[in-house]
Protein backbone atom coordinates (compact mmCIF):
# COMPACT_ATOMS: atom_id res chain seq x y z
CA UNK A 1 0.00 0.00 0.00
CA UNK A 2 1.10 3.55 -0.67
CA UNK A 3 -1.16 5.28 1.84
CA UNK A 4 -3.51 4.46 4.72
CA UNK A 5 -6.47 6.75 5.46
CA UNK A 6 -8.35 6.66 8.75
CA UNK A 7 -11.68 8.19 9.74
CA UNK A 8 -10.64 9.80 13.02
CA UNK A 9 -7.67 10.65 15.31
CA UNK A 10 -8.51 7.81 17.72
CA UNK A 11 -8.07 5.22 14.97
CA UNK A 12 -4.80 6.92 14.01
CA UNK A 13 -3.56 6.66 17.59
CA UNK A 14 -4.53 2.99 17.78
CA UNK A 15 -2.67 2.22 14.57
CA UNK A 16 0.45 3.97 15.85
CA UNK A 17 0.23 2.07 19.15
CA UNK A 18 0.51 -1.14 17.10
CA UNK A 19 3.81 0.10 15.66
CA UNK A 20 2.55 0.83 12.15
CA UNK A 21 4.86 3.54 10.78
CA UNK A 22 4.69 2.85 7.05
CA UNK A 23 3.23 3.70 4.57
CA UNK A 24 2.04 7.30 4.79
CA UNK A 25 -0.91 7.44 7.20
CA UNK A 26 -3.45 10.27 7.19
CA UNK A 27 -6.58 11.13 9.16
CA UNK A 28 -9.27 11.77 6.57
CA UNK A 29 -13.05 11.41 6.74
CA UNK A 30 -15.63 8.95 5.50
CA UNK A 31 -16.40 9.67 1.81
CA UNK A 32 -20.13 9.60 2.63
CA UNK A 33 -19.63 13.00 4.27
CA UNK A 34 -19.00 14.39 0.79
CA UNK A 35 -22.64 13.78 -0.13
CA UNK A 36 -24.96 16.76 -0.21
CA UNK A 37 -28.03 16.74 2.07
CA UNK A 38 -30.90 14.90 0.41
CA UNK A 39 -34.17 16.45 -0.76
CA UNK A 40 -36.58 16.06 2.17
CA UNK A 41 -39.62 15.75 -0.08
CA UNK A 42 -38.36 12.36 -1.31
CA UNK A 43 -38.22 10.88 2.19
CA UNK A 44 -41.55 12.42 3.12
CA UNK A 45 -43.21 10.67 0.19
CA UNK A 46 -41.61 7.37 1.23
CA UNK A 47 -42.90 7.78 4.79
CA UNK A 48 -46.39 8.33 3.43
CA UNK A 49 -46.13 5.30 1.13
CA UNK A 50 -44.88 3.16 4.04
CA UNK A 51 -47.91 4.36 6.05
CA UNK A 52 -45.86 6.01 8.81
CA UNK A 53 -47.96 8.46 10.88
CA UNK A 54 -46.82 12.07 10.64
CA UNK A 55 -48.90 13.52 13.47
CA UNK A 56 -46.14 13.22 16.11
CA UNK A 57 -42.36 13.64 16.20
CA UNK A 58 -40.47 10.62 14.82
CA UNK A 59 -37.42 9.04 16.39
CA UNK A 60 -35.54 6.86 13.90
CA UNK A 61 -33.75 3.76 15.19
CA UNK A 62 -31.05 2.05 13.10
CA UNK A 63 -29.87 -1.18 14.70
CA UNK A 64 -28.19 -4.47 13.92
CA UNK A 65 -27.94 -7.80 15.71
CA UNK A 66 -24.84 -7.96 17.88
CA UNK A 67 -23.68 -11.08 19.71
CA UNK A 68 -22.09 -9.19 22.64
CA UNK A 69 -25.50 -8.21 24.07
CA UNK A 70 -27.80 -10.98 25.21
CA UNK A 71 -31.57 -10.47 24.93
CA UNK A 72 -30.84 -7.52 22.63
CA UNK A 73 -34.25 -7.68 20.94
CA UNK A 74 -36.00 -7.34 24.31
CA UNK A 75 -33.74 -4.46 25.39
CA UNK A 76 -34.30 -2.57 22.13
CA UNK A 77 -38.06 -3.17 22.33
CA UNK A 78 -38.01 -1.62 25.80
CA UNK A 79 -36.03 1.32 24.43
CA UNK A 80 -38.58 1.91 21.67
CA UNK A 81 -41.42 1.65 24.19
CA UNK A 82 -39.80 4.30 26.39
CA UNK A 83 -39.23 6.59 23.42
CA UNK A 84 -42.93 6.34 22.65
CA UNK A 85 -44.22 6.79 26.19
CA UNK A 86 -41.73 9.32 27.58
CA UNK A 87 -41.28 11.54 24.53
CA UNK A 88 -44.66 10.97 22.87
CA UNK A 89 -42.75 10.17 19.70
CA UNK A 90 -43.13 7.54 16.99
CA UNK A 91 -40.35 4.91 17.14
CA UNK A 92 -39.40 4.14 13.54
CA UNK A 93 -36.93 1.37 12.70
CA UNK A 94 -34.97 2.13 9.55
CA UNK A 95 -32.95 -0.87 8.26
CA UNK A 96 -29.57 0.00 6.79
CA UNK A 97 -28.67 -3.47 5.52
CA UNK A 98 -31.19 -5.77 3.89
CA UNK A 99 -32.40 -8.32 4.73
CA UNK A 100 -30.55 -8.73 8.08
CA UNK A 101 -31.56 -5.45 9.73
CA UNK A 102 -35.13 -5.83 8.47
CA UNK A 103 -35.52 -9.28 10.05
CA UNK A 104 -33.93 -8.12 13.31
CA UNK A 105 -36.18 -5.04 13.49
CA UNK A 106 -39.27 -7.21 12.95
CA UNK A 107 -38.30 -9.30 16.00
CA UNK A 108 -38.02 -6.12 18.08
CA UNK A 109 -41.42 -4.84 16.93
CA UNK A 110 -43.08 -8.10 18.01
CA UNK A 111 -41.74 -7.60 21.56
CA UNK A 112 -42.90 -3.99 21.93
CA UNK A 113 -45.84 -3.00 24.14
CA UNK A 114 -46.30 0.37 22.45
CA UNK A 115 -46.90 0.82 18.72
CA UNK A 116 -43.71 0.81 16.67
CA UNK A 117 -43.13 1.22 12.95
CA UNK A 118 -40.70 -0.13 10.37
CA UNK A 119 -39.49 0.93 6.93
CA UNK A 120 -39.96 -2.26 4.91
CA UNK A 121 -38.60 -1.17 1.54
CA UNK A 122 -34.97 -1.13 0.44
CA UNK A 123 -33.89 2.37 -0.58
CA UNK A 124 -30.89 4.14 -2.08
CA UNK A 125 -28.41 6.18 -0.02
CA UNK A 126 -30.08 9.46 -0.97
CA UNK A 127 -33.53 8.09 -0.19
CA UNK A 128 -32.42 6.71 3.18
CA UNK A 129 -30.79 10.01 4.11
CA UNK A 130 -33.99 11.79 3.16
CA UNK A 131 -36.05 9.41 5.31
CA UNK A 132 -33.80 10.12 8.29
CA UNK A 133 -33.89 13.84 7.55
CA UNK A 134 -37.66 13.76 8.05
CA UNK A 135 -37.25 12.40 11.58
CA UNK A 136 -36.47 14.39 14.72
CA UNK A 137 -33.76 12.32 16.39
CA UNK A 138 -31.70 9.24 15.51
CA UNK A 139 -30.68 6.41 17.80
CA UNK A 140 -28.00 4.74 15.70
CA UNK A 141 -25.95 1.59 15.94
CA UNK A 142 -25.02 1.40 12.27
CA UNK A 143 -22.10 3.79 11.67
CA UNK A 144 -23.40 5.11 8.38
CA UNK A 145 -26.76 5.98 9.89
CA UNK A 146 -24.84 8.36 12.18
CA UNK A 147 -22.84 9.75 9.26
CA UNK A 148 -26.10 10.30 7.35
CA UNK A 149 -27.41 12.15 10.42
CA UNK A 150 -24.45 14.54 10.33
CA UNK A 151 -25.13 15.19 6.63
CA UNK A 152 -28.77 15.95 7.37
CA UNK A 153 -28.16 17.97 10.56
CA UNK A 154 -30.10 15.40 12.58
CA UNK A 155 -29.55 15.19 16.37
CA UNK A 156 -28.35 11.72 17.35
CA UNK A 157 -27.27 9.31 20.08
CA UNK A 158 -24.96 6.45 19.18
CA UNK A 159 -25.02 2.83 20.34
CA UNK A 160 -21.33 1.95 20.12
CA UNK A 161 -21.08 -1.75 19.33
CA UNK A 162 -17.53 -1.36 17.94
CA UNK A 163 -14.78 1.26 18.46
CA UNK A 164 -15.46 2.76 15.03
CA UNK A 165 -18.80 4.06 16.34
CA UNK A 166 -17.53 5.74 19.50
CA UNK A 167 -14.51 7.08 17.58
CA UNK A 168 -16.84 8.72 15.08
CA UNK A 169 -19.15 10.11 17.76
CA UNK A 170 -16.18 11.61 19.57
CA UNK A 171 -14.97 13.17 16.32
CA UNK A 172 -18.29 15.02 15.93
CA UNK A 173 -18.67 15.65 19.67
CA UNK A 174 -22.00 13.85 19.93
CA UNK A 175 -23.20 11.48 22.70
CA UNK A 176 -23.10 7.70 22.67
CA UNK A 177 -23.30 4.76 25.06
CA UNK A 178 -21.48 1.43 24.83
CA UNK A 179 -23.56 -1.39 23.35
CA UNK A 180 -21.96 -4.31 25.17
CA UNK A 181 -22.32 -6.32 28.38
CA UNK A 182 -22.08 -3.04 30.35
CA UNK A 183 -24.95 -1.34 28.51
CA UNK A 184 -26.98 1.01 30.72
CA UNK A 185 -30.55 1.86 29.72
CA UNK A 186 -30.54 4.62 32.32
CA UNK A 187 -27.49 6.25 30.74
CA UNK A 188 -28.96 5.94 27.25
CA UNK A 189 -32.32 7.44 28.19
CA UNK A 190 -30.58 10.30 30.01
CA UNK A 191 -28.63 11.16 26.85
CA UNK A 192 -31.70 10.80 24.63
CA UNK A 193 -33.64 13.23 26.85
CA UNK A 194 -30.69 15.63 26.84
CA UNK A 195 -30.44 15.61 23.04
CA UNK A 196 -34.23 15.91 22.71
CA UNK A 197 -34.26 19.02 24.87
CA UNK A 198 -31.33 20.63 23.06
CA UNK A 199 -32.17 19.62 19.49
CA UNK A 200 -32.06 23.15 18.03
CA UNK A 201 -28.58 23.93 19.32
CA UNK A 202 -27.30 20.49 18.25
CA UNK A 203 -28.55 21.08 14.70
CA UNK A 204 -26.63 24.35 14.64
CA UNK A 205 -23.47 22.61 15.86
CA UNK A 206 -23.74 19.92 13.19
CA UNK A 207 -24.25 22.56 10.50
CA UNK A 208 -21.13 24.35 11.73
CA UNK A 209 -18.82 21.32 11.81
CA UNK A 210 -19.91 19.73 8.51
CA UNK A 211 -17.61 21.86 6.28
CA UNK A 212 -14.54 20.99 8.35
CA UNK A 213 -15.36 17.29 8.10
CA UNK A 214 -15.82 17.51 4.33
CA UNK A 215 -12.46 19.28 4.04
CA UNK A 216 -10.74 16.15 5.41
CA UNK A 217 -12.03 13.90 2.64
CA UNK A 218 -9.29 12.63 0.33
CA UNK A 219 -10.53 12.66 -3.25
Amino acid sequence: MEVITLRDPNAYGELKSLGVNRPVTKVAADPVLALSPSDLSVGLEILKNEQIPLDRPIISICVRKWKMVSRSEKILASLADRVSSELNAIPLFVPMQHPDDLHFSKKILRLMKEKGYLIYGSYSVDETMSILGNTDLLIGMRLHSLIYAVNMGLPMVGLAYEPKVDYFMKSVNQPYVPWDENFSMQELMHKIHEVWQNASSIKAILEEIRPSLKAKIIK
